[in-house]
């Protein structure tokens, strides 16, 4: 039986590994784990607007 997960998006203001951009990292949390856990998604912008315009379609 699948776990349901909650998807949350944290935006950040020029990381250390992107310094001159914004990027939106998804982490998921799970009923059973108390920590979200970081994924790989992530969307690098120049702006605020474009790390805010994260379109996901979930399968």
């Amino acid at each position: 039986m699948n776990t349901p997960e909650l998807s949350i998006w944290t935006i950040y203001r020029h990381p250390q590994d992107h310094p001159r951009s914004y990027v939106a990292r998804r982490w998921v949390t799970k009923a059973s784990t108390p920590e979200p856990i970081a994924t790989q998604d992530a969307v690098v912008a120049d702006d605020l607007e474009g790390a805010l315009c994260v379109n996901v379609v979930v399968t």
